[in-house]
């Protein structure tokens, strides 16, 4: 079983600016996160992918699934305003290389008053190729 949720994590780890911006030399860990924001002390830029449903079914014929879609919304946190806009920058070409597409709906550009971190959170899709189905 494949699983596009770590494609997109090692395809983010495979551009040099992202993976330079999120590592984290004291705890020697680069801040790619799933699903939700890490606990205690935010680090001071860190990535979030988040699917925003399940794969689902892109295409069917004769009542099978001939290929799966993909959505997820990428956030970048970070206390520096232009880390994230060069990081969004940054994914968007990453993600193009697996397929995926901006997906400009309930997108977010604000600051975190709380967390003192500016956030800039996209959502990319993609549908895999005919009959790639085993996500």
């Amino acid at each position: 079983m494949k699983d596009m949720m770590m494609n997109v994590y090692n395809s983010l780890m495979g551009n040099d600016v992202i993976k330079d911006a999120v590592y984290d030399s004291t705890k020697k860990v680069h801040n790619i996160k799933f699903f939700d924001t890490p606990d205690g002390t935010l680090p001071d830029t860190f990535i979030l992918i988040r699917p925003m449903r399940p794969p689902q079914s892109a295409i069917e014929g004769s009542d099978e699934s001939l290929a799966t879609d993909f959505l997820y919304q990428l956030d970048v946190q970070s206390t520096v305003r232009m880390t994230c806009k060069t990081l969004q920058s940054e994914i968007s070409k990453s993600l193009k290389s697996l397929g995926f597409i901006r997906y400009g709906t309930d997108e977010l550009d604000d600051y975190f008053s709380d967390t003192k971190h500016y956030v800039d959170a996209r959502r990319y899709y993609a549908a895999s190729k005919l009959y790639d189905t085993d996500y």
